[in-house]
């Protein structure tokens, strides 16, 4: 299994808490292009930082480093990186990257 698609999944783990949280019909869907945050994004402030609590956790459990995914290059960036799920997997990656080094970006 590759780096990236073990992000998604654990992106989809937090996705599955935050939705406990939610009313029916208000509920995330896994899916890759979901909209997070932003004009057209299903999560508030509060939502989001939830969202990104939860992935950071389950990142650092999976991986065995301390990742914060809420950090000035993230908030500096033009494009959000909290603006979908595929954006914010993209951005993990690259997180995780820099993390753990010299380490292939499959594994």
């Amino acid at each position: 299994m590759t780096r990236e698609t073990v992000i998604l999944r654990l992106i989809y783990e937090a996705i599955d808490v935050v939705n406990e949280g939610l009313p029916p019909g208000a509920t995330l869907e896994k899916a890759p292009e979901l909209a997070l945050f932003g004009a057209e994004g299903r999560l508030d402030s509060l939502g989001l930082v939830e969202l990104l609590a939860e992935t950071e956790l389950r990142l650092q459990d999976e991986f065995s480093v301390s990742v914060s995914l809420v950090d000035d290059k993230a908030l500096s960036q033009r494009n959000s990186p909290f603006r979908s799920v595929a954006s914010l997997a993209n951005y993990a990656a690259e997180v995780l990257g820099s993390e753990l080094p010299g380490r292939g970006a499959g594994e």
